[in-house]
């Protein structure tokens, strides 16, 4: 993972964290973010959070490939990502 790539993420977490001092621990979140890729855009929401990933809800997740920029306004990040599960409305996300 890049400096950029950590810094962000780290700028991320802190922004939702409570203080905790677990890398793993997963924070409840709902933040307003996007999934790029190939130029498209599909609206999505954070849900939780840890250092090493996420859980976004989608309105539909079958146009989302497996790998893809998540990108968080609110925080001015865009972040490279990878999808590890999926189910129904929402999908799991390691930040890569």
């Amino acid at each position: 993972m890049c400096n950029t790539t950590m810094s962000g993420i780290l700028l991320l977490f802190q922004s939702c964290s409570n203080g905790g001092n677990s890398n793993s621990t997963r924070h409840r979140v709902m933040k307003p973010a996007k999934i790029d890729y190939g130029g498209y855009k599909i609206p999505c929401t954070v849900r939780d959070l840890s250092i090493t990933g996420a859980a976004l809800e989608v309105s539909d997740q079958k146009e989302i490939p497996a790998t893809f920029t998540l990108i968080v306004p609110e925080d001015g990040l865009k972040l490279p990502c990878r999808v590890v599960w999926r189910r129904e409305c929402r999908i799991g996300i390691a930040f890569d």
